[in-house]
């Protein structure tokens, strides 16, 4: 998580770190009742989030270092609310109840969207470029119960995000990652039988030695 405040660090580290994240931006002024209001509720927002795993940034900016900003937006009142997504205005701001709880869970919602988008985006990227042999690899390190849970969410997660692209699209990544998917499946179904018909054969084997022992003691008593 990180945190900005443009009256403690420098605008140059907010511009970096805005150009690849997204950021909840906090626009105040000076002699602005409103915003004095909301500066302890979002400095006890800060100090909860600050040591969190959220993907994200919360910046609190005054309007008089807006010309050291490089993503500008017109600001017509304060205090203002906005969010920015890789350097570029969401185009809606927060409009809701400025108390403890419900900015709160409006940050929590935004920052678990794009964590959630990212990881799907990553997902994707590793998987166009895996074949049988990794995926089987994957699936072997994890446990069964995540990696049948993880398959199942991954597949409603792709298909979600590919009704946004052209159906050829869609179908030609979906078609590469199902075949992969059902030959991996298959692959570790018959290991899971090959692993059972040499478990079962052991069991016999160990049932008949010891059968012929207490047959050999028998005979000798």
């Amino acid at each position: 998580m990180y945190i900005f405040d443009s009256e403690k660090d420098k605008m140059a580290d907010l511009n970096n770190y805005m150009g690849k994240h997204v950021t909840v931006m906090f626009f105040l002024k000076d002699g602005c009742g409103y915003c004095e209001d909301l500066k302890p509720t979002l400095s006890r927002i800060t100090s909860d989030l600050r040591n969190s795993d959220l993907n994200g940034g919360l910046a609190r900016v005054n309007t008089n270092n807006l010309t050291d900003m490089k993503y500008k937006r017109d600001i017509n009142g304060v205090p203002t609310i906005s969010i920015f997504k890789d350097g570029k205005y969401n185009k809606e701001d927060y409009n809701g109840s400025r108390s403890y709880d419900d900015l709160k869970q409006f940050l929590l919602n935004v920052y678990k969207q794009n964590k959630h988008k990212n990881t799907l985006s990553r997902v994707k990227k590793k998987f166009k470029k895996m074949g049988t042999n990794d995926m089987k690899k994957y699936l072997i390190k994890t446990r069964k119960k995540k990696s049948k849970n993880f398959w199942k969410s991954f597949s409603k997660k792709f298909r979600k995000s590919t009704k946004k692209k052209s159906k050829k699209q869609s179908k030609k990544l979906w078609k590469k990652l199902s075949t992969n998917l059902s030959k991996v499946v298959k692959s570790m179904k018959k290991a899971k039988k090959k692993t059972k018909k040499k478990k079962a054969k052991k069991k016999n084997m160990e049932g008949g030695r010891r059968r012929k022992r207490r047959r050999s003691k028998s005979k000798r008593r």
